[in-house]
């Protein structure tokens, strides 16, 4: 499992707000029981990310929708 100020360091800033994030771990109901889910939420907005079985996934789709949602269409971010 990622160090979480490594975790920290790695995320890319919330999308909708550029507001910070925060792992958030909870436990799994009739999904890969005993297992816990994770994902990433913003401190400011709430907004959530994609739920997944760790927490290195869930940054990775975290980042990739933050990189999205800043860019031009290939992949190119646009300027501010």
């Amino acid at each position: 499992m990622m160090n979480d100020e490594v975790a920290m360091k790695a995320m890319l800033p919330c999308p909708f707000c550029g507001g910070r994030l925060s792992p958030i771990g909870f436990g799994s109901i009739g999904y890969g029981v005993g297992k816990p889910l994770w994902r990433w939420s913003c401190y400011k907005c709430h907004a959530n990310g994609p739920v997944t079985e760790t927490v290195e996934l869930a940054g990775k789709l975290w980042n990739r929708r933050a990189v999205a949602a800043v860019s031009d269409g290939d992949g190119e971010a646009v300027p501010e």
